[in-house]
C-alpha cells in the first residue's frame, strides 16, 4: 500500500507544518476550542457592545481560535533540541510553525468579521481586506507566546501564599503583539467605520507584529 502523496513530509519545513496540522486534527479538545471561539466572536459582533468592549472581545477568541492551532509552536518550545535537529534556521522554523495559526486565524476572521459585518448589516469589504491582517496578527501572537523566555529565577522574586515566584512570571509575550497590531481596528470601532488609513495602519501594525514574533533572542538561538 502506497502512502498518500498529501502525508509525505517532503522537505523540513512542511513536515513542520503536517506535524502540527495533525496534532491539532487528532485532538477534538482543540477541534471543540476553535469552533467555540468562533461561535463566541460571532455572538461579540451580534451582541452590540460597546466599541472597547468588541474589541477586546475579538482579541480574545481570536487569540483562543488561533491558538488553537499553536499546539505545534508549544510543544517545540517545550523540547527546542526537535527543532534545532532540522537542516534550517529557527526564522523559518518559527515561520512554519506559523502556517497552521494563520490558516486558523483567517477561518474565524472570515467568520467572525466578514460574516459579523453582513449580518448585522455593516459594509463587509473593509473587514474582508483586514482579516488577512487579523490572521498574520493573532498566528504571530501565538508563535511569540509559544516561543516566550522562561521566567529567571534569578532576579527580584514576589512573594506570595504559595511561595515565591519571579516577576517575569507573568510576561504577556503574545497577546502584546496582538493588542499592539490591532489597535487601528479599536479606532475604526470607534469611529463607527473605517477609512484607508486605518486599514494601511492595521497592515503596517500587523507585518511589524510578524517580524517581531519570528525574532528569535540570542539566549536561544
Amino acid at each position: 500500500r502506497r502512502p498518500s502523496r498529501r502525508l509525505r513530509p517532503g522537505g523540513p519545513v512542511r513536515a513542520l507544518v503536517l506535524a502540527d496540522a495533525l496534532l491539532v486534527v487528532r485532538s477534538s479538545r482543540l477541534m471543540v476550542q476553535a469552533a467555540a471561539a468562533t461561535v463566541l466572536g460571532l455572538a461579540v459582533v451580534a451582541g452590540g457592545l460597546a466599541a472597547l468592549l468588541t474589541h477586546a472581545g475579538l482579541l480574545v477568541t481570536g487569540l483562543v481560535a488561533a491558538g488553537t492551532a499553536g499546539a505545534g509552536a508549544r510543544h517545540a518550545a517545550l523540547v527546542p533540541a526537535l527543532d534545532r535537529a532540522l537542516p534550517v534556521g529557527q526564522v523559518r522554523v518559527r515561520l512554519a510553525h506559523g502556517v497552521l495559526p494563520v490558516v486558523a486565524g483567517l477561518a474565524w476572521g472570515v467568520v467572525v468579521l466578514v460574516g459579523g459585518a453582513a449580518t448585522t448589516g455593516t459594509d463587509p469589504l473593509p473587514w474582508l481586506a483586514v482579516a488577512p491582517a487579523w490572521a498574520l496578527a493573532l498566528a504571530a501572537a501565538t508563535v511569540r507566546g509559544a516561543y516566550r523566555p522562561p521566567p529567571r529565577f534569578s532576579e527580584l522574586m514576589v512573594v506570595t501564599p504559595m511561595g515565591g515566584v519571579p516577576t517575569t512570571a507573568g510576561t504577556t509575550h503574545g497577546p502584546d503583539v496582538a493588542l499592539l497590531a490591532t489597535l487601528p481596528t479599536a479606532v475604526a470601532l470607534l469611529a463607527g467605520t473605517w477609512t484607508a488609513p486605518l486599514v494601511v495602519a492595521q497592515w503596517v501594525l500587523t507585518v511589524g507584529a510578524a517580524l517581531l514574533a519570528v525574532r528569535v533572542h540570542p539566549r536561544s538561538a
